[in-house]
């Protein structure tokens, strides 16, 4: 098959591809960074428990303490970005024998 031809069909897949790669990309091209707001919402309210872990006094810094290690467990199993995050990457090569 001629390079010529080739790229005919080739551009006519590129097309489709190009046309399925819009449709298939759920939250567009600056979607890396969208942040997860369970892990946002889970972060701030470590940061206000470790306020009030600074003021406590000896009594309930323990039980705040035992709060944060939990929250911080939870936190390490949230994806800090968005899950539902897809893109779709098309890459073209052909290799046109020698004639």
């Amino acid at each position: 098959m001629s390079p010529i031809l080739m790229n005919i069909y080739m551009n006519e897949l590129d097309k489709e591809i190009g046309r399925m790669a819009k449709e298939f990309s759920l939250t567009g091209e600056h979607s890396c960074n969208l942040p997860n707001h369970e892990y946002t919402a889970l972060r701030s309210k470590i940061q206000r428990l470790n306020l009030k872990i600074s003021r406590a006094s000896k009594e309930d810094r323990g039980n705040l303490l035992k709060q944060r290690r939990e929250l911080q467990k939870k936190l390490r199993t949230i994806p800090s970005k968005t899950p539902t995050m897809k893109k779709l990457v098309y890459v073209r090569y052909a290799d046109y024998p020698e004639e």
